[in-house]
C-alpha cells in the first residue's frame, strides 16, 4: 500500500509495476506466478464504516438514556433537599435573611454542585473516549490493541 507521487497516473503507476514483476518473474526461479501487485486507487470508504457508524449510534443513544435519567434524578434530588431545608430557610427569614439572601445562597450551591459535576463529567468523558478509540487501534502488526 502506498501512495503516488504527484504527476503520476494510476496507468503509469500500473506499468511500472507490470514491469518490476516481469523482473522479478525473471530473476527468482521459484517465484510463484499466482503472486502479483496491482494499482488500485482507494476510492470510497471503508466497507466496515456502516458497522461502526451503528456502533457509535448505539452508543449516542445509550448515553442519552442514560443522561436523561441522570437529569431526572438530579432534579428529584434537588426538589428532596429543597423540601428538607424548608425549615432552615424559614428560620433564616424568621431571623431576618432578605429572601435574595436566600435565593443567592441557593444559587450559589447548585453552581458549585454543577461546577463539580461538569467537571468530574468532563474528566471522565476525557478518560472514556481516550477508552474507546484504543478498542478501535491497532498496533504495528495489524491486530486490535485493547487498552
Amino acid at each position: 500500500m502506498g501512495r503516488l507521487k504527484p504527476g503520476i497516473g494510476a496507468s503509469e503507476a500500473q506499468a511500472e509495476i507490470f514491469t518490476l514483476m516481469q523482473q522479478l518473474r525473471a530473476s527468482n526461479s521459484a517465484f510463484d506466478e499466482r503472486c502479483g501487485a496491482s494499482v488500485t486507487p482507494a476510492i470510497g470508504v471503508s466497507g466496515n464504516r456502516k458497522y461502526i457508524w451503528m456502533q457509535v449510534r448505539l452508543l449516542a443513544t445509550t448515553a442519552g438514556i442514560l443522561l436523561l435519567i441522570v437529569c431526572a434524578n438530579l432534579g428529584g434530588l434537588l426538589v428532596a433537599r429543597g423540601t428538607a431545608r424548608a425549615g432552615e430557610i424559614a428560620m433564616r427569614l424568621a431571623l431576618g435573611a432578605g429572601p435574595g439572601r436566600i435565593v443567592r445562597q441557593v444559587l450559589t450551591e447548585s453552581l458549585l454542585l454543577a461546577l463539580f459535576g461538569g467537571t468530574a463529567g468532563f474528566l471522565l468523558s476525557t478518560w472514556t473516549s481516550r477508552l474507546l478509540v484504543s478498542f478501535y487501534s491497532v498496533d504495528d502488526e495489524g491486530y486490535k490493541r485493547f487498552f
